[in-house]
């Protein structure tokens, strides 16, 4: 359900007096479809937050009310990334009421959506601002609490799990310990009845026997260290944990044309695929080239997600790490492959050739200098990406075929993952 919303109405900001915010707030009209009339109040409160009020003309009660961070509009729309100040945000949207750019809806829970339409690069978009219904912030509390409690009673769980683990070994290693002792008094009474020259050799051959077991002990908790961390950084693949983790991805299927070719190169590498780590997200970290190499320079295999602002979604697969090096280098990789998610189709490279290339101004880049199959510079938001046409390295059949069919692109989102996985030799 949609209802509009008039221009400001006048002097309605002038009559009511707020002293919370660094700017004069503004007020607005708006009639729903059953001809009830509320005010609107926009403005900025003394933390610096965009507070939002909506208010019963009758009684100028407030109704529905919400407060924004600045983070938090970022996460809700990289749009807001332009302005500086809130205040700078709140004469936008004035200017997008004045403009008759700005709807208000409302859903079954009683909240109510300030609906913004914005428009970048010469198309419109709808950014959704969520006002709670007055009264219904205690609940919305309360789950959020039971979340946090449900969090934290998980950790406790594995902590005692760990903690079982270990009271485990503490006791195999008293047995062991106790063991050996009984077989030193044994040995000791065994010496006294033989000659002295018998009884040094049977202790040089004791130290011996006990400096190798000391040394295959602390081989084994090494091994049993190194199993345990990475068994830590790895864990087990979940797909629901995965989905949970990216915004590019939305089902199952569009990531198993992925997961099945890493599956298959693995398998001849003998290597388990074990799981998918985020170690980038552009809306999450920044949008710049060298908050990307300054997260994952250096760590391999990785998968590369990308999301245009057409909704068009592609990738690749490297085994060559990613440096910040200040001349473009170019890397080989055999295994490299780009795909299409759209097409559900992956693309290998041409072999002994180079697969992807470093450089400090570069995102992720697959192949090299003039013709990339993937290129990203700069400011991934703002730069337009490009895309090769066929046969360029990677073995595509059409002009642009992973963005279809057109050259460039600007990003909506972009991700990397790191992939984890085990020896199976």
């Amino acid at each position: 359900m949609s209802e509009s919303a008039s221009q400001q109405s006048s002097g309605f900001g002038e009559n009511i007096n707020e002293n919370e915010g660094s700017s004069k707030p503004k007020a607005y009209e708006i009639e729903l479809d059953d001809k009830t009339k509320y005010h609107i109040k926009i403005g900025v409160s003394k933390y610096k937050q965009l507070k939002l009020q909506v208010r019963e003309q009758s009684e100028f009660q407030t109704v529905y009310q919400a407060k924004f961070k600045y983070e938090e509009l970022l996460e809700i729309d990289r749009f807001f990334g332009v302005f500086e100040t809130m205040e700078a945000v709140v004469d936008e949207i004035d200017n997008l009421f004045v403009r008759n750019k700005v709807t208000i809806s409302n859903d079954i829970n009683n909240n109510i959506y300030m609906d913004l339409t914005i428009s970048i690069n010469n198309k419109e978009r709808i950014v959704h601002l969520k006002l709670i219904k007055k009264g219904t912030e205690q609940t919305e509390a309360l789950n959020n609490l039971i979340k946090l409690v449900s969090t934290q009673t998980k950790k406790l769980d594995n902590l005692q799990n760990e903690n079982d683990l270990l009271k485990k070994e503490i006791g195999k290693l008293n047995v062991k310990i106790k063991n050996m002792g009984g077989e030193e008094e044994e040995n000791e009474d065994d010496e006294s009845e033989e000659d002295e020259e018998s009884q040094k050799k049977k202790k040089k051959k004791k130290k011996k026997i006990k400096k190798v077991e000391e040394s295959e002990d602390d081989s084994d908790n090494e091994d049993k260290n190194k199993k345990k961390k990475e068994d830590e950084n790895i864990g087990e693949f979940i797909y629901e944990e995965f989905l949970d983790s990216t915004k590019i991805i939305k089902e199952k299927k569009e990531i198993d044309i992925v997961l099945d070719k890493i599956r298959i190169i693995f398998h001849n590498s003998y290597k388990n695929f074990v799981n998918l780590k985020l170690l980038y997200s552009a809306s999450k970290d920044g949008d710049s080239a060298e908050i990307f190499h300054s997260l994952c320079d250096g760590k391999a295999p990785l998968v590369v997600l990308i999301k245009t602002t057409k909704n068009v979604i592609f990738g690749g697969y490297t085994e060559a790490p990613y440096s910040f090096s200040k001349k473009r280098v170019g890397n080989k990789d055999d295994n490299a492959f780009i795909f299409s998610i759209n097409k559900m189709k992956t693309y290998d490279v041409e072999k002994g050739t180079n697969a992807t290339c470093s450089f400090k101004d570069y995102g992720p880049v697959f192949y090299g200098y003039e013709y990339c199959n993937i290129y990203l510079f700069g400011d991934f938001f703002n730069d337009e990406g490009n895309v090769a046409k066929k046969g360029d390295r990677y073995n595509t059949t059409e002009d642009f075929e992973i963005n279809n069919g057109e050259q460039k692109f600007l990003v909506k989102e972009l991700e990397v993952f790191q992939v984890f996985y085990k020896e199976t030799k």
